[in-house]
């Protein structure tokens, strides 16, 4: 996991790119996560060299032309290795890798928790079905039909070398 003091500048960009969106179609936030989930695609190219491409099924490209897709959450607590990662099912975009981020809710902070290739994912995943219980906290009932996976199961950064995203 890799912490990130995010920079004014990448905030102002987040909170524009963000007002310009306006509430996507089956936005659970009604569009008020569009700068979290902004902000986290503005931090991982920053700090990895991707280029923006914001489509439907990928949010980032690598030099090699691979394709991912950032998924976000926001919340004040440091992510620790039993927290979850989720996919929506039915938004399995058409990627070749997920990354995975936690905003802190004033924005200030990222935590770029890890990333794993999509095929692996869906495979390895957990579903969980609207109405299961979170096995960490039985007072919490998943919402949405999602694919789930632990932090501390994500492939992890290589910062020495940037990133070990695959080359091919």
């Amino acid at each position: 996991m890799i912490e990130i003091k995010t920079t004014e500048s990448q905030r102002n960009k987040a909170k524009e790119l963000a007002e310009e969106m306006g509430s996507l179609k089956h936005s659970m936030l009604r569009g008020s996560g569009n700068i979290r989930g902004l902000l986290a695609e503005i931090v991982y190219a920053d700090k990895f060299g991707l280029q923006i491409a914001s489509t439907y099924n990928y949010d980032l490209l690598t030099k090699k032309g691979k394709r991912v897709d950032v998924k976000s959450k926001g919340g004040w607590q440091v992510p620790q290795p039993h927290h979850w990662v989720a996919v929506e099912r039915r938004f399995e975009q058409d990627c070749d890798f997920y990354v995975f981020a936690r905003v802190r809710k004033d924005l200030e902070l990222i935590w770029l928790l890890g990333w794993m290739p999509t095929i692996e994912f869906r495979r390895t995943a957990l579903h969980f079905p609207p109405g299961t219980q979170d096995p960490d906290d039985p007072s919490f009932r998943n919402k949405l039909d999602n694919l789930q996976m632990r932090n501390r199961d994500l492939r992890q950064f290589d910062e020495k070398h940037r990133t070990n995203l695959p080359r091919a």
